[in-house]
């Protein structure tokens, strides 16, 4: 937004105060000058005012006129200019031979296409005041010739631009006056408001025309004043020159008028020529579907049923409200009778509207971010005023004012208590009723608590107490205030189990070489299928999303495998073969419809393919196996003092029957682990990998996590050693089994077991596979003998022979 500092002071004082300190006040108020453009303008004594006496095309060039110019001195000079509209008793500048210009060019006299051309005709550009080059500049036709060109005889005056950032909030900035009001609170002056009083003469305005509403909810709001008998022509240079600073192009005075207020006040206007308008009627309705519209910029557009347009009585369209007019009812040379209109149009609906036309228009920005409801009759009066006078005609009498819906204000409480505790100062109930009532608060009631304030309605951003203190904090300016450190004492460390047992997790897992991944907690519902257990529970107590990102995520997971193997397959992809993740992520279930919310269950899942360590000339490549992922859970549970038992099972259809396992803890089953069935990795695109993983739940594992540790003295006797070597019925019997039962009946002599040796051969009858244990015999009191570790060595043999028919080799 582009804020003349010139034009500003029209509606308030700013004194003494400089514009860089100004800009700094606006930047802490919460309106960014992020810069300030100088406009100074300097001039050669050898441009002056010249008048045109005669025009004759060049003879060697029909684009060229050869024109005598009267400077001022005895005889006119001959000059040589390409301007279309270069006309007789025309007056402009003129730079003599010796000029420089504002842009570095200097002017001598020079022969052009045979004719000497003995100065310039300069258009603004040329003269450095404006962009425009459409002909040369037209001076006042009472300005004598000769006379050096000055600010006064070209409208302009030395000026400063502030470029503000404003917030998609602050809408009400959006004009000259709306920072004006900033201005007049953060400098305690007053604030000037523009005159809109007019003439109202002729018919009645109802008489002539009539506005009809018919979607009052995306346009609560249309006035419009008729003007009749008015003069289309060129502004004024004080209009043209306030338009064209800010960076607006001159049209002509009706038009440069509706932008003049739009920039004054924020409220857009866009002006019709009456007698386009069938039946002198205005409909606002929508667009019929795929319904084409030319608009002013001469593009034809194609519309759809959501976009709100302006048509006449025959309800052909001539406008796109909030955005641009027709190119069938624009202002031209010949009109004489204006349809004027100002109304207010649903911001989301303008944003929907622009965003799908890919049209974005100085109207369309303001109407976007909301303007002020009830001042679309205020700055259509003001427009009307100005057309009068610049353009003359008359007015009609009275305005046409649709407003069908009823407007409400807000108003919103506010504590004083509050004020203190959000900006940790304590400011007077006064200072804070004297801000709110500067920028147009009202407030209602005062109370020893605090205030009830009615909201203003260019304020549609102020909706709740918080807002009213940003709004106090911000004018008050917050390097008044203070700087403090937070009071109170720092709380102390709450324990948090769940916390600690998952930091270790992640820690132990990583440790061993896993890469932690995120998935999304979203999954598509058909996975389950892949995996075969869409019928079983708890995978099958599916969470449906309402609006789901995609129809793939269109439901909260009940597992975190699906996730595990997109990561493998993504990464495969890519050529990553060795691959080792693991996430710690919730899954959801629905066991009980009643609920509100589904169940929340913290996971701990792992994967691992590949080789078991990268190429090396020191070894050979060997493949992950079950017993590479069994190795790092059990790491983890002996991290977290937690005693489990891996009994193989087949209630998992994504494992493969001959390599799976239940993880259970004290009886109760923690999840799986096991090696991906190769069926499911043919569904999910995976090929033959042989590919492992697990997934089992944290909060069991919490539960049987233990912290404590206990102290253990060295040992002052000797270990007695011992091997056992066994042949079991393969897939008959868990070696867990056979494990607790030597610890038990080897105890308490028994002090640690180790298998070392597993067989499968010739020496060993077919169905049966051989075990060698190494046992560890001691005593914490005294050096045993061999009589003694034997008869403990031979209490183990009966009781595996006895419980669990097993051979001993």
């Amino acid at each position: 937004m582009k804020v003349s500092y010139r034009w500003l002071q029209d509606y308030v004082e700013c004194g003494d105060t400089s514009v860089a300190e100004l800009a700094d006040r606006l930047t802490m108020a919460g309106l960014e000058v992020e810069g300030l453009e100088e406009r100074t303008y300097r001039f050669s004594e050898r441009i002056v005012v010249g008048e045109i006496l005669d025009v004759q095309i060049h003879p060697e060039a029909a684009e060229l006129y050869v024109c005598q110019v009267d400077i001022g001195e005895t005889t006119p000079i001959t000059v040589v200019c390409g301007a279309p509209n270069t006309a007789v008793h025309v007056k402009s500048p003129v730079a003599l031979p010796g000029a420089e210009l504002p842009g570095g060019l200097n002017v001598r006299a020079a022969k052009i296409r045979g004719v000497t051309s003995q100065g310039m005709i300069c258009a603004e550009d040329e003269l450095g005041i404006s962009d425009d080059h459409r002909g040369i500049m037209v001076l006042a036709a009472d300005i004598s010739v000769g006379t050096p060109i000055s600010h006064e005889i070209l409208g302009i005056e030395e000026d400063t631009i502030l470029e503000i950032g404003l917030t998609p909030n602050r809408g009400d900035c959006l004009s000259h006056v709306g920072v004006a009001r900033e201005v007049a609170t953060l400098l305690a002056r007053p604030l000037t408001f523009p005159a809109n009083d007019y003439p109202e003469e002729g018919q009645p305005v109802a008489e002539i025309a009539t506005v009809t509403i018919e979607d009052p909810e995306l346009c609560p709001r249309y006035t419009a004043s008729i003007m009749t008998g008015v003069k289309i022509g060129p502004s004024p240079l004080w209009l043209k020159r306030r338009v064209e600073h800010v960076g607006m192009r001159s049209i002509n005075n009706v038009v440069d008028v509706t932008n003049f207020v739009m920039l004054e006040l924020g409220q857009p206007l866009h002006a019709f020529d009456l007698d386009m308008l069938a039946g002198r009627q205005i409909i606002v309705r929508r667009a019929h579907q795929d319904e084409r519209f030319i608009t002013l910029d001469e593009t034809e557009r194609q519309l759809d049923d959501q976009i709100l347009m302006i048509a006449d009585g025959h309800r052909r369209s001539v406008g796109i409200a909030g955005v641009m007019g027709g190119l069938n009812s624009e202002i031209s040379d010949t009109t004489t009778n204006i349809l004027l209109e100002s109304a207010y149009f649903s911001p989301s609906s303008i944003r929907k509207t622009s965003k799908k036309l890919g049209l974005s228009t100085e109207a369309s920005y303001r109407f976007e971010r909301s303007i002020d409801l009830l001042k679309v009759d205020y700055a259509l009066r003001r427009a009307t005023k100005l057309i009068i006078e610049l353009a003359g005609g008359k007015a009609a009498q009275g305005i046409i004012d649709c407003f069908p819906l009823a407007y409400t204000p807000l108003n919103v409480s506010l504590r004083l208590s509050r004020v203190t505790d959000i900006l940790g100062i304590q400011i007077d109930r006064e200072t804070i009723q004297h801000i709110l009532s500067t920028l147009g608060f009202r407030v209602l009631t005062t109370e020893e608590q605090g205030f009830t304030v009615e909201v203003p309605s260019y304020r549609p951003d102020v909706t709740r107490e918080i807002d009213l203190i940003e709004e106090i904090g911000r004018i008050y300016n917050y390097d008044n205030i203070p700087t403090q450190f937070p009071s109170g004492e720092i709380p102390s460390k709450i324990d948090n189990l769940a916390r600690d047992v998952e930091g270790i997790v992640r820690e132990t897992l990583l440790s061993q070489g896993l890469y932690e991944v995120i998935n999304y907690s979203f999954f598509d519902v058909s996975s389950l299928e892949k995996l075969g257990v869409a019928a079983q529970a708890p995978y099958k107590q599916i969470v449906p999303l309402k609006n789901p990102l995609t129809v793939e995520q269109g439901n909260l997971r009940t597992t975190t495998i699906p996730g595990l193997l997109g990561n493998v397959f993504l990464n495969k992809s890519n050529r990553v073969e060795n691959l080792r993740f693991f996430e710690i992520g919730k899954v959801f279930y629905q066991t009980d419809t009643s609920k509100r919310l589904p169940d929340e269950h913290t996971m701990i899942s792992a994967v691992l393919t590949g080789a078991r360590s990268g190429a090396s000339w020191a070894y050979a490549q060997t493949p992950i196996d079950f017993y590479d992922l069994k190795g790092i859970v059990e790491n983890l549970f002996e991290r977290l003092n937690v005693s489990a038992i891996f009994a193989r099972t087949t209630q998992y259809p994504f494992l493969h029957p001959g390599e799976a396992a239940e993880i259970i803890v004290h009886g109760k089953p923690l999840g799986c682990l096991g090696r991906i069935h190769p069926k499911v990795a043919g569904h999910f695109d995976l090929g033959d990998e042989r590919i492992y993983l697990c997934e089992f739940y944290l909060a069991p594992l919490v539960e049987e996590t233990s912290f404590k540790k206990t102290f253990q003295p060295l040992p002052k006797f000797p270990a007695v050693f011992r091997d056992l070597a066994i042949v079991v019925p393969a897939n008959a019997i868990l070696a867990s089994e056979i494990e607790q039962l030597i610890q038990e009946t080897g105890a308490p002599l028994l002090d640690r077991m180790m298998l070392f040796d597993r067989y499968v051969g010739p020496q060993i009858a077919d169905g049966h596979v051989g075990f060698t244990y190494s046992l560890q015999y001691r005593s914490l009191e005294k050096t045993l003998t061999d009589a003694e570790v034997s008869e403990v060595h031979q209490c183990i043999i009966d009781a595996l022979r006895s419980h669990l028919g097993i051979q001993i080799r």
